[in-house]
């Protein structure tokens, strides 16, 4: 296979019979990242010594119709969100010419196709990247950003429920209006920090995921968290942890 490293991604062309020793065409492949697009090019060649012809079905050169590559983001594989076409028999209108020593190229936008944040960030607090669970993020931070506008939010200092090392607490649910704030809270900085810094903010987002997102806590800590997204991705984004760290990573 044919692997390119590039902007934290890591995209592999899955004809595989291209790299093969014996193989008249050799691809060569280059990516680039403009803003959060992705884009790559495809240059194949034509080492024989006789012209040959080229089936465009399920390569670059027809365009991004098939999953003709993987895509995976920290090592968790991004899936293929494009079209599934059902196609009658190839006609000859699907081959391309290829001269003897020619080359011929084409460039797609795998962003098209695949849902990528090309920063990394969601897939390092969230796992590989699906509808569903991508659904399930957005509406805790929207349910957050809903209820701090539509509700008046009390906050409890030193709740009767709080231990020396607890941050705070409050209950899970879409519409919960009370934080408790225990001892601990006061230890921290106010706005988050380097990655892993514990502060305030982090210990809102945490809370307030609880009370409008019906986040549970799975596990606890910067380093859990992001092992939790990558093996248990369903978990992760229900976790509140990952929304405080994946927060503060953002600002």
């Amino acid at each position: 296979m044919k692997t390119l490293l590039c902007t934290c991604l890591v995209i592999t062309y899955l004809t595989s019979a291209l790299s093969a020793n014996d193989w008249p065409i050799s691809l060569d492949m280059a990516c680039n990242k403009a803003l959060s697009a992705v884009a790559c090019t495809f240059e194949f060649t034509n080492n024989a010594n006789e012209d040959l012809y080229l089936l465009k079905r399920g390569t670059p050169l027809e365009g991004l119709f098939s999953q003709f590559l993987t895509v995976s983001v920290a090592g968790s594989p991004i899936e293929y969100d494009g079209i599934f076409a059902h196609r009658l028999p190839p006609t000859k209108d699907e081959f391309v010419l290829l001269k003897a020593g020619e080359g011929i190229s084409a460039s797609v936008q795998i962003t098209d196709a695949f849902s990528i944040d090309t920063d990394g960030l969601y897939t390092k607090w969230f796992g590989a990247y699906t509808r569903q669970r991508a659904f399930r993020v957005f509406d805790v931070y929207n349910r957050i950003k809903g209820g701090l506008a539509g509700y008046a939010v009390t906050y409890v200092n030193g709740g009767p429920y709080c231990k020396p090392s607890w941050y705070g607490y409050t209950y899970r649910g879409y519409s919960t209006t009370t934080v408790w704030i225990c001892n601990a809270f006061y230890a921290f900085p106010v706005s988050c920090g380097s990655p892993g810094t514990y502060t305030k903010e982090f210990g809102l987002i945490h809370e307030w995921s609880h009370a409008f997102g019906n986040t549970f806590d799975h596990v606890y800590g910067f380093i859990q968290s992001q092992d939790l997204a990558r093996f248990y991705p369903d978990t992760a984004v229900d976790n509140a942890d990952n929304y405080g760290w994946n927060y503060c990573e953002w600002q």
